[in-house]
């Protein structure tokens, strides 16, 4: 994740990705109110496009992954800036007139609309049952399980992220 990156040099630090091999890039979106905190600001549309500008010719593959409040309005946004996919954060996506899983829907096939892949991300806390409904759409071409709730670095690695990758397997391979 850019999380991790030296932001005085964000171009040097995506050139060491591509130097290095990496052909895709994650990039953490959050706007410090779904995080409700001021220190949970990180990057927008102009961060996207200015990395998918300058190394587009490099094939790179830019997810977006947006904890933010009301992710819906960044879709296009993201999606003219340059973004690959955007993952939503599933937990983002309850409001008070639906289920999460209309919600989620909906996002998922504008994100298709505007010719952008989507993906679900989802805290330890949340249940794999509660994803696997959108999962069945094929909307979904990933699943991005946080080993940490979403928020703020320095947690300690939580170990059922590694039960849920296996559990997804499993439901995934059943299905094919």
């Amino acid at each position: 994740s850019l999380l991790a990156a030296d932001w005085s040099d964000m171009k040097g630090e995506v050139q060491k990705c591509i130097d290095a091999g990496l052909t895709q890039l994650h990039v953490d979106v959050f706007d410090g109110v779904y995080i409700d905190s001021p220190l949970a600001l990180t990057f927008g549309p102009q961060m996207v496009e200015g990395i998918s500008s300058r190394f587009g010719a490099h094939n790179l593959t830019l997810d977006v992954h947006l904890c933010v409040d009301r992710p819906q309005r960044y879709a296009a946004p993201m999606a003219r800036a340059g973004a690959s996919r955007i993952i939503f954060q599933w937990e983002a996506m309850v409001d008070s007139t639906s289920y999460p899983l209309i919600s989620a829907i909906a996002f998922a096939d504008t994100l298709r609309s505007l010719g952008v892949r989507a993906g679900v991300s989802i805290n330890p806390s949340t249940s794999l049952s509660d994803v696997y409904p959108l999962l069945d759409t094929g909307l979904i071409d990933v699943v991005d399980v946080l080993a940490v709730e979403a928020g703020f670095g320095g947690q300690e690695f939580n170990a059922v992220a590694l039960e849920k990758i296996k559990e997804l397997r499993t439901y995934r391979d059943q299905r094919l």
